[in-house]
């Protein structure tokens, strides 16, 4: 006798004789878990090998392990009593028999198994005792949703289904969305997109899913049943010009059909790319196939993206792109464009309709960012922010700097603006943490005062202006915007030449400084050879430079004496009190210091 005994690497010796396993194989034992013999058993039905399996019914015996075996046709029976036989028949040929049961378990425990060829008689007993055993088992079809009949009734169906279908003249669209399903198909894919059918095999191939999809029974179920992946025709996200039939049907006409489809980049396959474009009946393109990022109607669309040397453009019904004037920042309520300019040196926000006109300017600097969390159909307005161009601060005005990331800080405008008919609903003030200082914005006066803040803003990169310089300046112009004309530009000329002016006489002081001239009395008496103004340096000279403690004022003098001038030299009534001062001074030191009077003889 052709026997073989193993007390070791018996998983090993089972694999290695199931893989000779040409014709049949019988299988008994009390508990089947081990998932690579499961596997295994797999291959060899897929290679035609005819497999009848019995095990035991209970928890051990998981029923999922076993539906990869059913749905491949593997005759399974479920013992109602307990099982002690643990052996398998390999071809009418091969007898593994012993202790070891086939669980993943069993390969660390202490089991045996018999290995017997070619001893017929010694073999048949063991089919006998198979079919025995078969003969008070029940079947595993009940187990599963869909039992092997089942599905031979549902194909049956399909092919009922599929001969009534209508002979549609080739090719034809077909629109999966419009089809009404049961719920448990309700999330399939299949179901998003219009297929291009070309062919009588693309068409049984696309029917199978498309009436699984309209039954009850679940398609993925079906699918992972029948080891099937799924195939199907040409799809389009959307086709023009097309008359749907009572079964979702259009046929295509003899001049090339208009499509859109999302393609996807290889590299990245989570950046969806949109395209439309034109096929003939092939599904082959016949146009410029026109990239965009946005349909904003069924006939017109947007590239709002630039860069790479790309600028924004719209398509049209006609397959023809025309470019947007704008750097397109965002699409509102499929009826205008927020798009930025560049004016005045700055970025500026406003609205563009879809016909790329500009229905609100470009005034603005910032948009209200949670827009971005809104469904686009949902925006109803728009809401812009201004930030202040000026801030009156320490008794001079000085130009704002705004961090665009952190608008917060400071105060801003908010505009409101309506995408119904493009007007103002309302302006707020919201208050940043810096609130203590007085801001001017663009807007203030309804712009009325826009071009003067500019010219401000302008000026105080080369000059320092005071409350009373601005507001002076303002009201020369309020006088001239009354008249109804406007010399703004003279104005601020004259200001710039009155600065001019004052830096040479600032620049002369300083000369005068260099050779120690005298800061207070030299701007009260308004020239450095005044009387007056020789009196004070010949004190300084012939008396306060004499002492230590006269030095002493004469450096704090010097020190501190230009800021005064400098702070007073536009303050008449300054300049005037230090004159009588120092004329005060001037009378003391000629009574107590000057020379006496020679008598003549």
């Amino acid at each position: 006798m052709n026997q073989e005994v193993h007390f070791k690497n018996i998983r090993s010796e089972i694999l290695r004789n199931l893989d000779k396993c040409e014709s049949d194989l019988i299988i008994a034992v009390a508990w089947f878990t081990d998932k690579k013999i499961i596997q295994k058993v797999n291959a060899l039905l897929s290679e035609g090998v005819k497999v009848e399996i019995i095990i035991y019914d209970d928890h051990i015996n998981k029923k999922e392990l076993f539906e990869s075996l059913y749905y491949n046709k593997a005759r399974i029976y479920l013992s109602k009593k307990l099982m002690h036989n643990k052996f398998c028949v390999i071809d009418r040929k091969t007898v593994i028999n012993g202790s070891y049961n086939w669980t993943i378990n069993a390969s660390s425990n202490d089991e045996n198994i018999q290995i017997t060829h070619d001893q017929p008689s010694f073999v048949n007993q063991f089919i006998k005792q198979f079919s025995n055993l078969a003969s008070s088992c029940i079947p595993i079809d009940d187990f599963f949703d869909y039992s092997l009949s089942r599905i031979n009734e549902i194909e049956n169906e399909f092919e009922n289904f599929y001969s009534n279908w209508p002979n549609y003249p080739l090719p034809y669209f077909v629109n999966a969305p419009l089809l009404k399903v049961a719920d448990v198909n309700k999330d399939s894919r299949i179901l998003k997109h219009i297929y291009f059918i070309k062919s009588r095999e693309e068409e049984r191939s696309y029917l199978w899913y498309h009436f699984i999809l309209k039954s009850s029974h679940s398609l993925n179920k079906l699918l992972r049943i029948r080891n099937e992946k799924v195939v199907l025709p040409d799809k389009f996200d959307f086709v023009h010009a097309t008359k749907w039939d009572s079964n979702h049907i259009a046929k295509f006409d003899e001049k090339p059909s208009i499509v859109e489809k999302r393609k996807t980049n290889r590299y990245d396959s989570s950046y969806n790319r949109y395209y439309i474009y034109e096929i003939d009946k092939y599904g082959t393109p016949t146009s410029e196939e026109f990239r965009f990022t946005y349909k904003l109607t069924d006939w017109l669309y947007i590239m709002h993206l630039s860069g790479q040397g790309n600028k924004p453009y719209f398509i049209t019904k006609n397959l023809k792109k025309y470019p947007i004037k704008y750097s397109v920042w965002k699409i509102l309520a499929n009826k205008v464009l927020l798009c930025s300019a560049y004016t005045n040196f700055k970025t500026r926000l406003g609205l563009v309709s879809i016909e790329n006109k500009l229905v609100l300017p470009f005034k603005f600097d910032n948009y209200v960012r949670n827009i971005h969390d809104t469904k686009v159909d949902e925006i109803e307005h728009v809401d812009f922010i201004e930030y202040p161009i000026l801030i009156k601060d320490g008794g001079v005005i000085k130009k704002t700097y705004i961090d665009y990331n952190s608008y917060t800080s400071k105060d801003h405008l908010i505009h409101r603006y309506s995408l119904s008919d493009y007007t103002l609903v309302s302006t707020s003030l919201i208050k940043g943490a810096e609130s203590h200082q007085e801001y001017i914005f663009s807007s203030a006066e309804e712009y009325n005062y826009k071009s003067f803040y500019d010219s401000i803003a302008d000026l105080l990169s080369d000059h320092r202006i005071s409350y009373d310089e601005f507001d002076t300046l303002k009201s020369k112009l309020r006088v001239v915007t009354n008249t109804g004309s406007s010399n703004l530009k003279s104005v601020i000329n004259d200001f710039k030449i009155r600065k001019k002016v004052e830096a040479e006489f600032a620049a002369k002081q300083q000369t005068a400084a260099n050779k120690e001239g005298c800061y207070i009395a030299t701007l009260a008496y308004e020239s450095y050879e005044h009387p007056n103004v020789r009196v004070l340096r010949k004190f300084r000279d012939n008396k306060l430079n004499k002492s230590a403690f006269g030095k002493l004022f004469v450096s704090y003098y010097y020190q501190h004496s230009p800021r005064f001038v400098k702070y007073a030299a536009e303050k008449r009534i300054l300049i005037g009190a230090s004159r009588k001062i120092l004329d005060v001074i001037v009378a003391l030191v000629r009574l107590r210091y000057s020379e006496p009077t020679k008598t003549k003889k």
